[in-house]
């Protein structure tokens, strides 16, 4: 004898069914997508990869700057002298300028003292009173020395270098010859005579 269904139970079996196949689906993905095993190891680190090295940038060079050389200095050129000469204070004190000689013999000092033949003065303190010497020949030769000086005299060659003279011990002077009284006064002699380039070295 047929039973009737009961409509109360076609729900729960519609669900039951679904479940099912829910179930099948997920147990499919799960194996087409690899084993617990392998989806539960960590995963490997990937190596680096290299990255290319920026093309190397060119580095500034300056231009080499030529080195620094003083302006040649230009050779004395020795005037035309007339007379007994002169002397032109060069460094030394204040008063630069040129002294005529007035006389064959005469003294170099400190202040102009005519009783003494002192005729050119240099007011610097290292220059005494009664200090250098010049004297003339009538062959138109020239000497100085040293009148026994507290700071001394020294004759100054073409490179510069000074040779202290003796005290008393007379030394021949041509055109352009320089000669330094004490620590700093320096005088040039324009005579009338040849250069001591001409005739001998310092």
């Amino acid at each position: 004898m047929p039973t009737d269904v009961s409509p109360i139970w076609i729900v729960p079996a519609v669900f039951g069914i679904l479940a099912i196949v829910l179930l099948i689906m997920w147990l499919f993905t799960n194996a087409t997508a690899g084993s617990p095993a392998e989806s539960s190891q960590p995963a490997r680190p990937q190596a680096p990869v290299a990255q290319a090295a920026p093309p190397p940038q060119p580095t500034y060079v300056p231009p080499p700057q030529p080195a620094y050389a003083p302006p040649p200095q230009p050779a004395y050129a020795a005037p035309k002298v007339e007379g007994l000469g002169r002397v032109a204070v060069l460094s030394g004190v204040p008063q630069l300028g040129e002294y005529a000689i007035t006389a064959p013999t005469f003294y170099m000092g400190r202040f102009v003292a005519a009783d003494q033949q002192v005729m050119i003065g240099l007011d610097e303190k290292s220059v005494s009173r009664k200090h250098l010497m010049v004297r003339s020949t009538p062959a138109h030769e020239y000497y100085i020395s040293d009148a026994g000086s507290t700071f001394g005299s020294s004759l100054i060659s073409a490179d510069g270098t000074l040779t202290r003279m003796t005290a008393g011990k007379e030394e021949r002077i041509y055109n352009g010859d320089i000669v330094q009284l004490g620590n700093a006064v320096r005088v040039r002699f324009m005579l009338p005579t040849e250069m001591r380039s001409s005739v001998t070295q310092l």
